[in-house]
């Protein structure tokens, strides 16, 4: 079965090509007219081309039939309305389009759980002189970043750092950075040189880095949860096999199982935490669409949260203060952003929130104290970065930066006061940004690079410390895992 999908998917993917792999060439090809390493371009077309999840543009018969969740509530600040900016309506009922809640046990799946000793495979201490030789971050006005001038007494001791190099030996891609309960930062991420599924941390002091899963092609979209035991846990896709993967070292060393291979599933992984410790994980599968797995129930279940070819790239998954399932994702077929809410015992209710133009990459989601949502993505037909939140009720969506080609790989976290921060890549100026309406109104800086000199700013993660914004990302180039933090 997985045969015939794939040889389906690949024609698919012959007539309909997405951005994914033509940005990633296009910023390689750039350098290397600038002179810049082939054998790093080559890793570049490598890495997008493994991103690619196209599918054509087709419309889902049973789509013509169902209208929007709430036409008002596509109703973006440029008044996109759901029905006549779509096109279309929204997606087929969750009970015909999920089904039951499908049972998958991860012995079965699987097999045994793949034991993984960080010790045996060795760590790399990558803290070194050679950290402090990036330039401190410069601002758009060559000042202080957005968020220092608004930082006020939570500043009060706070010490920027960075940029810095935290693993220089590997072609990184896809990180994903959590802080604990202590201020320590974790970033999960995926090597493209050895295949590796690869873990990083600053707890003991320095910056060391070890193997979480190898022996395959794992790690792509590596998506990170903390608990409160301060456990990891990290989901991803499994190239090797085309299956969901977990991994979690709850046991004290890493153990990974496959959560879903049921056909090509897996990529677009988002993963969050609920209160009790419970993982829930958005994820793309090529003949499903959306789809979401959990072990809530004590095992791991997985369900369809929209069940429309070429819908669910770009996952983004949030869990409210109820313990509500939220994920943002992309709607290829219509060219939108849509959001996904659990409602219950397999069901999904989807909202169209932006289909101005064609919206919806890279989403990022978050939520704040009253579980208003907050959710930032990259609008290909104009370039811009994009932002839509409902905390006045509808869906209102606006542009937060339009200076170039900006707000690839966004990512988005919500403050104590509801303030938004979002980090993504300025494909123009090749450079990492960064945004906030923490001072009031939105203000953008730019955090590396920005000269052209390194292609800085890609795969973009953010999350927040106490007093400080706190992002990983890759310089594409070189390979090399990057981080930043700045007062806020």
């Amino acid at each position: 079965m997985k045969t015939i999908l794939v040889v389906t998917s690949l024609l698919l993917m012959a007539i309909a090509c997405t951005d994914r792999v033509s940005d990633d060439v296009r910023d390689a090809e750039t350098m290397r007219d600038a002179g810049a390493a082939s054998s790093d371009t080559g890793l570049i077309a490598d890495s997008a081309a493994s991103d690619a999840g196209a599918l054509p543009d087709v419309t889902d018969a049973s789509d013509a039939s169902e209208p929007s969740e709430d036409a008002d509530a596509a109703g973006p600040v440029d008044a996109v309305d759901a029905e006549d900016a779509a096109g279309r309506p929204d997606a087929v009922d969750a009970e015909d389009a999920a089904g039951p809640l499908d049972a998958i046990d991860a012995e079965d799946a699987a097999g045994p759980l793949d034991a993984i000793d960080a010790e045996d495979v060795g760590s790399t201490d990558q803290s070194s002189a050679r950290d402090a030789a990036p330039p401190d971050a410069t601002a758009i006005d060559g000042g202080a970043t957005a968020g220092d001038a608004a930082c006020g007494s939570r500043c009060t001791g706070c010490v920027p750092e960075g940029p810095l190099v935290v693993d220089s030996s590997r072609a990184v891609r896809h990180s994903s950075l959590k802080m604990d309960g202590a201020g320590k930062t974790h970033v999960a991420y995926y090597d493209l040189d050895s295949h590796e599924l690869r873990y990083a941390t600053n707890a003991a002091g320095s910056w060391r880095s070890v193997v979480v899963a190898q022996g395959s092609d794992v790690g792509q979209y590596a998506s990170l949860g903390i608990d409160a035991a301060g456990h990891m846990h990290i989901a991803c896709y499994d190239a090797d096999s085309s299956d969901l993967r977990y991994a979690t070292n709850a046991g004290g060393t890493f153990m990974t199982q496959a959560i879903d291979t049921t056909g090509y599933v897996g990529s677009d992984t988002s993963l969050a935490l609920d209160t009790a410790g419970h993982v829930h994980i958005s994820y793309y599968a090529i003949a499903e669409g959306l789809k979401y797995a959990s072990n809530r129930s004590g095992s791991w279940r997985t369900e369809v949260a929209d069940a429309t070819i070429g819908v669910g790239e770009y996952s983004s998954l949030v869990l409210d203060s109820t313990g509500t399932v939220v994920i943002s994702y992309y709607d290829l077929v219509n060219g939108s952003l849509k959001v996904a809410t659990s409602t219950g015992a397999g069901a999904w209710r989807r909202s169209i929130v932006d289909a101005a133009g064609n919206v919806g990459q890279y989403s990022a989601i978050g939520v704040d104290r009253a579980n208003n949502l907050h959710v930032s993505y990259y609008q290909s037909s104009s370039a811009n970065l994009r932002y839509a939140t409902n905390a006045g009720g509808a869906w209102q969506a606006t542009t937060i930066d339009s200076g170039g080609d900006v707000g690839k790989f966004s990512s988005l976290a919500v403050d104590e006061n509801d303030k938004v921060h979002i980090s993504y890549y300025d494909a123009t100026n090749a450079g990492l940004k960064y945004a906030t309406n923490a001072p009031g109104g939105w203000a953008s800086s730019t955090l590396d690079g920005g000269d052209l000199r390194a292609f800085v700013g890609q795969y973009t993660s953010i999350a927040l410390g106490a007093a400080t914004v706190n992002i990983s990302y890759v310089d594409v180039v070189s390979g090399e895992l990057k981080y930043i933090a700045r007062c806020r």
